[in-house]
């Protein structure tokens, strides 16, 4: 679970207070959590390849760029054996303008979805 996992986020390029508000809660929520370990890192693409090779354990994102971000990842990840969700932990959409991700392995997607439910937009 949480406990065990190394999670990377992006915050993406918003500097709007409500969006900032969500995103340190999210990763303080997180660390009340007892998280191993936080990273930032600002390529959607590239974290979901660390995700599939096993260098991280999950990646999430709220307000990637766009469905080009995260297409091709998301085949990867999966072949790879894990899963891709919405950060609330439902059923991965991909829309045609900012979205959301949240990957990983099944159990660690859950349990961290489990610690971001509550803090949605």
């Amino acid at each position: 679970g949480v406990g065990e996992a190394l999670v990377c986020n992006n915050m993406g390029a918003s500097r709007e207070a409500a969006v900032n508000k969500l995103c340190t809660a999210r990763l303080l929520a997180l660390l009340s959590s007892g998280v191993r370990g936080l990273r930032n890192s600002g390529s959607a693409a590239q974290n979901m390849m660390h995700v599939a090779c096993g260098r991280l354990d999950a990646y999430f994102e709220d307000g990637f760029g766009g469905p080009w971000d995260v297409a091709a990842g998301k085949v990867i990840v999966e072949e790879a054996g894990g899963v891709c969700r919405m950060v609330d932990g439902g059923d991965f959409t991909l829309l045609a303008g900012k979205g959301q991700m949240l990957c990983g392995n099944a159990a660690i997607v859950a349990d961290i979805a489990r610690v971001l439910r509550g803090l949605s937009a």
